[in-house]
């Protein structure tokens, strides 16, 4: 009887809290949900962390969010990581792909297929003043040994390229290096913390390879904008007088339509890709703080500047989770695996609320809306 009455109460308490966010949702935020103009306008990814991006116009979502992003990394002697935090000229190497024979380049590149990697080709990085350099795609990772590497104080497996390419690496640094691959036989588990239930996923568990700590970065051509307004308001500017772009930011998908910052808003939503079996629906996982890298000059690969990162501080610290960082963009993660996703697919809004970056999923079905609740289970971990 006790147990039947707590699944009665638990319930009960469900079916409350659905209410109250379809209240806030018809009360607050009435204009995004009926918005049928957010499309994606851009899509990027970045095969080698901190280097170069590739521009494409429709591309696979595998396991760790858009296929072959982030799947490589540079390390130091010690396995640490190495980013442009540091070494702003990595943002110089142009990475390439052949993919099953096809080039693949800056350009708005277009593929039907999944499982890119096993279906072999090569990645080929390119610099200035240096040759270029490729290594082929493994066709099986088993016969070799991962070891650990350091990325954000944890250590994850991957799997060394070898030295020709690290010696390229070391060259162009002027320090030793090495590229490692991530070993796709060991999960990269995201933050529980901002993970909804697992039962929502068709890949289990949700991962991620190189990136900072989520599959996906989502930006909005009107937040990118506004950043820009308030740099000229307040009489600033990049160290190479020009406003800042997606690529400073690094950004996977960069949608329009959308008002300054109401992607911020959203807790789920999906891409329309084609009918109903092709849909891609998203979860929000938490607001993006920024770092020192959007003032990087992506066009020389210095670092002589301190905007946008200061009008960012200036009016960007808003997530009461992080009071301190300036957030821009957000983190997303696909509830399917499998799927293409294309330039120009409408986004449409499922549902909206508030972020707090120190959890409002904390794998459930339903997130927390109740900040004294966010707190409570921020406090237990």
């Amino acid at each position: 009887m006790k147990a039947m009455l707590l699944k009665w109460f638990a319930n009960l308490r469900i079916y409350v809290l659905q209410f109250i966010q379809r209240l806030i949702v018809r009360t607050f935020y009435p204009a995004i949900m009926s918005k049928e103009n957010i499309k994606i306008s851009e899509m990027y990814i970045y095969p080698v962390k901190s280097c170069r991006g590739i521009k494409v116009s429709r591309w696979p979502i595998g396991i760790n969010g858009l296929e072959l992003d982030r799947l490589w990394m540079v390390v130091d002697t010690n396995g640490k990581f190495i980013t442009q935090r540091e070494y702003p000229k990595l943002v110089l190497i142009e990475c390439e792909l052949i993919i099953d024979g096809v080039f693949v380049s800056d350009s708005s590149y277009s593929t039907d297929f999944t499982d890119l990697y096993d279906r072999g080709g090569k990645l080929v990085l390119k610099a200035p003043g240096m040759e270029e350099v490729s290594i082929s795609f493994r066709k099986t990772s088993s016969f070799y040994e991962p070891e650990d590497v350091l990325i954000w104080g944890k250590l994850v497996k991957a799997i060394d390229e070898g030295d020709t390419i690290s010696s390229w690496l070391s060259k162009y640094l002027g320090f030793s290096c090495r590229l490692v691959l991530k070993d796709p036989r060991t999960p990269r588990l995201l933050n529980p913390k901002n993970t909804p239930d697992l039962s929502l996923f068709n890949h289990k568990p949700p991962q991620t390879a190189f990136a900072d700590g989520y599959p996906m970065l989502l930006v909005s051509d009107a937040s990118l904008h506004d950043v820009n307004l308030k740099m000229r308001g307040r009489n600033v500017h990049t160290s190479w007088n020009g406003p800042v772009s997606v690529k400073n930011f690094r950004a996977n998908i960069l949608v329009s339509g959308l008002g300054p910052f109401e992607e911020e808003k959203i807790l789920r939503f999906k891409m329309i890709c084609g009918g109903e079996s092709e849909d891609v629906e998203f979860i929000v996982n938490a607001r993006c703080t920024r770092c020192l890298v959007p003032n990087n000059n992506v066009g020389n690969g210095e670092n002589s500047g301190s905007e946008p990162f200061k009008t960012l501080m200036n009016y960007r610290r808003v997530d009461p989770g992080d009071k301190y960082a300036p957030v821009f963009g957000i983190n997303v993660t696909s509830l399917k695996a499998g799927k293409i996703l294309m330039v120009g697919s409408q986004m449409k809004v499922i549902s909206v609320g508030s972020h707090d970056r120190r959890g409002i999923w904390r794998g459930k079905l339903i997130p927390i809306q109740d900040p004294k609740e966010i707190e409570r289970s921020f406090e237990k971990n």
